[in-house]
């Protein structure tokens, strides 16, 4: 059974912010974007490093010609791709997919907002 947890008040997080946490024995990133609120667990697969504490960049997507070179650039409008700090792995926040490999992922969750407050849904347990 899934574990209804409280983690914060919504105002707490900023548009293209963050809060890290504790939460039902994990350590948690919630990102709050234009389309909502997600929660991913703060360890990168790659060597478990604390990827919710990393800088936030726009993903920029590249045409290449077949000549080799880029013919067109575009970047998302706003900054909700994560980067860890220990090796510089990038991550999705919306999926928590890596941009590098797709099969490897953080761990996410989902966030329900219920009026002012955010509770993060956790597998296990009971509320």
């Amino acid at each position: 059974m899934a574990r209804r947890l409280w983690a914060a008040r919504a105002s707490e997080i900023g548009p293209g912010e963050r809060i890290r946490l504790e939460l039902g024995g994990l350590n948690l990133g919630i990102f709050r974007l234009s389309d909502g609120f997600f929660a991913l667990e703060d360890k990168c697969p790659h060597q478990q490093g604390p990827v919710c504490s990393g800088n936030l960049f726009r993903e920029i997507t590249a045409f290449v010609g077949e000549d080799g070179r880029v013919r067109e650039r575009y970047a998302r409008d706003e900054a909700d791709v994560v980067a860890c700090p220990m090796h510089g792995w990038e991550f999705e926040i919306r999926t928590g997919e890596c941009l590098a490999n797709r099969r490897r992922k953080v761990q996410r969750f989902p966030v329900e907002v219920d009026g002012e407050d955010l509770y993060v849904i956790l597998p296990g347990g009971s509320c």
